[in-house]
């Protein structure tokens, strides 16, 4: 893996350790707090577009994760004010705190 790949894994991690912070620091219902949950999926946006700029070689060595839903919660443009749909699901993936439900 090239140096480029790993920087971008490196932030890609970073992203999903601080969702998953927000997330715990709330505690149960943290999506019913609009602050914390537009925090959780503008990080969970940044996991998704440092997958996005991660070489397939490089993801492939991590097989067992669903890399395609991950780069669906990338920005589609800087333009775009859409959440895309797949984040919900990689939010409960990467930020679901013990005894959650989804709304």
């Amino acid at each position: 893996m090239d140096e480029r790949d790993r920087r971008h894994l490196l932030d890609l991690i970073e992203h999903a350790q601080t969702a998953i912070g927000y997330a715990r620091a709330h505690g149960r219902g943290w999506w019913k707090n609009a602050e914390t949950l537009d925090a959780v999926l503008m990080r969970i946006s940044q996991v998704g577009e440092s997958a996005s700029k991660t070489s397939a070689e490089a993801l492939a060595e991590v097989p067992d994760v669903e890399w395609r839903d991950i780069k669906g919660s990338a920005p589609r443009s800087s333009t775009s004010t859409r959440r895309p749909t797949s984040s919900s699901s990689v939010a409960w993936s990467l930020a679901s705190c013990p005894g959650s439900s989804p709304p």
